[in-house]
Order: C-alpha cells, then sequence, then structure tokens
C-alpha cells in the first residue's frame, strides 16, 4: 500500500516576514537611541573633565603668578576704592568684586577703559602682565585641547613666516576669566578667586554681558529669582539649564567697620549661580530656579553670563 507523505510548505508567508520585520525593527529602534544618547553622556563628560582640569590649571596659574596681588588688581579691592559713583565699603564686610577679563581687555586695546560687567558696579580688568593676544592664549586658555588631522597626528602651524619650526595647533575652545573679592574688604589676606570657564566665547570680540532687573521680595535660602526683560531694548535671555547668572545687585547699608565715608557703607552681592530650570511665566518675566539657593535676601539685578559653563569658587589662598 502506498503511502502519501504530508505536503511541506515551499517557503514562509508575506504576514510571517512583515511580522519579522516590524518586530527586529522595534529592536533596532531602541539600540538605535543609545548611540545619541551615548554621545550626548560622553561630550558631557568629557565638558566635565576639561572644566575641572581648567580650575585647577587656572588657580595654579593665578597663585604662581601673584594675581591676588597684580598692581592693576589690588587698587579695586581696598574698601577705599568704589567704583564710580558708589559708596566705600565696609572695612569689616565683603567688598566690591573685580572681574578680571584678559580677552575683554586685549580686544577693546590699552587705551581703552574696559566696560563694567553688565554695566553694574563689577569692575573689569586685565592684569598686568597680559598685552598681546598671544599672553590670553597662554594665561587664560586650555592649551591641552589640541587639534588632529585625518591620519591621527596632531595639526601644525607655522611658528615663523620663513623656517621649518612649528607647533601644535590648539581648539581655543576653552577659556576662562577670574572674579576676586575681599571677605573683609580692609584686610587684603581675605582675597578670595573664583574661575569662570567659557566654552566657544568669541574672544576676537568679546560682547557685552546683559543686566536685568529682578522681581524684588526673594528670600535668603530662596531656590530661585523672578527676572524681568523689555522687550524694546533687551533680547529674552537665553537661560537653559546649565547657564550661569552673577548677582549683581549694589545694596547700601550701615557700616560696621569704622574708619571715614560716613556712617553707610555699600557692596555687590557678587554670588554666582547656575540655572537649573527657567519657566516663562508672563510675556516680559521668566522664573528661574537656581542652585545654590540664594545667599543675599537684596536680590534686584543679575547678569546672564553668555557661554559660561562651570564656575569655580577656590577660597581664600
Amino acid at each position: 500500500m502506498r503511502v502519501r507523505s504530508a505536503a511541506r510548505r515551499p517557503a514562509i508567508t508575506l504576514l510571517e516576514v512583515l511580522a519579522a520585520i516590524f518586530i527586529m525593527g522595534i529592536g533596532m529602534l531602541a539600540i538605535l537611541v543609545l548611540f545619541p544618547l551615548g554621545a550626548l553622556n560622553m561630550a558631557r563628560a568629557l565638558k566635565d573633565d576639561r572644566c575641572g582640569t581648567i580650575a585647577q590649571n587656572a588657580h595654579a596659574m593665578a597663585n604662581a603668578l601673584n594675581l591676588r596681588n597684580d598692581p592693576n588688581i589690588t587698587p579695586l579691592l581696598a574698601y577705599n576704592n568704589p567704583p564710580a559713583g558708589l559708596l566705600f565699603s565696609d572695612q569689616a564686610a565683603p567688598g566690591y568684586p573685580v572681574f578680571v577679563d584678559a580677552y575683554y581687555g586685549v580686544a577693546l586695546g590699552a587705551s581703552a577703559a574696559l566696560p563694567n560687567v553688565g554695566a553694574t558696579g563689577v569692575r573689569r580688568v586685565k592684569p598686568s602682565y597680559v598685552t598681546t593676544i598671544a599672553d590670553c592664549d597662554r594665561w587664560f586658555s586650555f592649551n591641552d585641547d589640541l587639534t588632529f588631522t585625518l591620519d591621527g597626528r596632531p595639526g601644525v602651524s607655522p611658528q615663523t613666516a620663513a623656517g621649518p619650526l612649528t607647533e601644535p595647533t590648539r581648539q581655543g575652545l576653552y577659556t576662562w576669566s577670574y572674579m576676586l573679592r575681599r571677605q573683609k574688604s580692609g584686610d587684603a589676606n581675605t582675597t578670595e578667586l573664583y574661575v569662570i570657564v567659557y566654552s566657544g566665547r568669541d574672544v576676537l570680540a568679546p560682547t557685552q554681558e546683559t543686566a536685568y532687573s529682578v522681581v524684588p521680595g526673594s528670600a535668603q535660602g530662596a531656590l530661585g529669582v523672578t527676572i524681568i526683560w523689555d522687550p524694546a531694548t533687551q533680547e529674552k535671555p537665553a537661560l537653559r539649564r546649565g547657564a550661569w547668572i552673577l548677582d549683581t545687585s549694589y545694596v547700601p547699608k550701615a557700616n560696621t567697620g569704622g574708619g571715614p565715608g560716613g556712617r553707610i557703607r555699600g557692596s555687590i552681592n557678587g554670588r554666582f549661580y547656575r540655572v537649573m530650570e527657567s519657566t516663562d511665566t508672563s510675556g516680559t518675566t521668566i522664573t528661574v530656579q537656581v542652585e545654590p539657593p540664594l545667599r543675599n535676601a537684596q536680590v534686584s539685578q543679575v547678569v546672564v553670563l553668555e557661554n559660561a559653563v562651570e564656575v569655580f569658587e577656590r577660597g581664600v589662598q
């Protein structure tokens, strides 16, 4: 007796192919999402590593070059040399901050008066040991960021017009400035230092920072402020997460340190804050959450530090 074998399927159906492609597509999408996320995390880690290294280098350079006692800076830190139109500072209280910005000073020229930060009472100055853009590159930029050619070798640029000498080219992406102030304006040994790290700042033609008014009433320890901007004269502040603002509020106060100049003294808060979140609350106001909490109660004005990616408080030497 002849037995008929069971019929065999010649191939899979089109419906099964489509189902397999659909399932595989879901898996591939999940994998592809990891690539940009990984690249973003790697870029963030690289930035954090660079900024940490820069803070150490900048602080070491400031100490080696005795920046706290630089002849261009020291007179501006004294309690009896306030910014134009402001009161003496209290000798027993923090003095007026001074912003050390070498690139801005060289860009404007030796004879030009440097504008205050955000047109506030924070005076801007360049140190005495900086006169050229090459000095700025040496003392105020991260020289370890080399460029590389496609074959993996460091890029080079001519060091002289006629000759084989070359030196590696550098990206020039990261630069920095300092801010100095005395914890006690009458004591030169209490000068504290901050390092402000920039990424992608225009060093040949730096732009003036913008100062914005703040809705009054923020208490010390508050987690945020509400910034007011005028659409007719100001651009909307670019306050994404990770940006930095500087509290430049001017605060007259009673004198506790004695000395000449009357019973009332003045000071500027001079505190840096990182933006954690910003929310448009109206057509002219933005509420900003900051870190750390506000260190001063009388906050009336802040400056947005464009291109600033990190600020490091290095304290007193």
